[in-house]
């Protein structure tokens, strides 16, 4: 399981949570050396989903470590911005309050305003505040424009100016907001912890068991080439280990 770190050198299957994730490249280009899939990443436990009777919009709520916002919404300056517009900012850094969407009228959440899309990260953040009931802004991830399909999915923010107008707009715009939620609503059906476990269950049944049935049946110079091959890639860096090895090394690999 990859999650958001890098790879580990051995490993004989991959499991990544962004469809973009770089580890699929390499899948595609030397299927034998690298294989890879793509797993929804779980929502967050025991999610406790926005109050239904909360009749206004005035928490826009960061939820995660602060390092991981981009650094001009960290600052008293973007709370007093939004104070102007009747919103407070409020950053959930307590993982123990992870879970917690009770009070949030709008879930923010932008890393970073460069070119880079986080090609490791999940759309987690998306999930949790389609399941909450919650409206996102969220800045340009590959992970969260795989998820799109319409502008009432979320709103994609790409500067400090855009998150500003945003935030204004579901302020000024009940319509907006109310048709979000239940977009949001609706979305979030595909993506419950019941639906996963059974994406999990067919993928480990279907996918899993049967890889590992054909990995223990591979001859011992396949699996001695698979780590050699891996272990030369890890010390050089360079990719081209892997591609097929000339027919005069070939042959003496398979007299052995």
């Amino acid at each position: 399981m990859k999650s958001d770190k890098g790879i580990y050198p051995y490993a004989q299957m991959y499991i990544a949570e962004n469809p973009e994730d770089e580890v699929f490249s390499r899948a595609n280009k030397y299927p034998r050396f690298w294989q890879a899939y793509f797993m929804e990443h779980w929502p967050t436990p025991q999610l406790i989903p926005r109050r239904d009777e909360r009749g206004v919009f005035e928490n826009v709520v960061y939820v995660g470590s602060p390092l991981e916002l981009d650094k001009s919404f960290r600052g008293e300056d973007f709370k007093e911005k939004l104070r102007v517009l009747g919103l407070n900012f409020m950053i959930i850094d307590s993982p123990g309050r992870w879970n917690d969407f009770s009070e949030a009228d709008c879930v923010l959440s932008v890393r970073n305003f460069n070119d880079k899309k986080h090609l490791r990260k999940p759309a987690s953040k998306l999930i949790n505040a389609w399941l909450a009931g919650v409206p996102a802004v969220l800045g340009p991830e590959a992970a969260f424009r795989a998820k799109r399909r319409s502008s009432l999915d979320y709103i994609e923010v790409t500067n400090y100016r855009e998150t500003l107008e945003a935030l204004k707009k579901l302020k000024e715009d009940p319509s907006l907001r109310a048709k979000m939620i239940e977009n949001g609503l609706e979305r979030g059906k595909e993506y419950t912890a019941e639906k996963t476990a059974q994406r999990w269950e067919h993928f480990i049944n279907n996918v899993v068991i049967p890889e590992y049935e054909t990995w223990l049946k591979l001859p011992q110079r396949r699996v001695k080439d698979f780590f050699d091959r891996r272990e030369r890639y890890y010390k050089t860096k360079d990719i081209t280990v892997f591609d097929p090895l000339p027919i005069r090394v070939l042959k003496k690999i398979l007299k052995k």
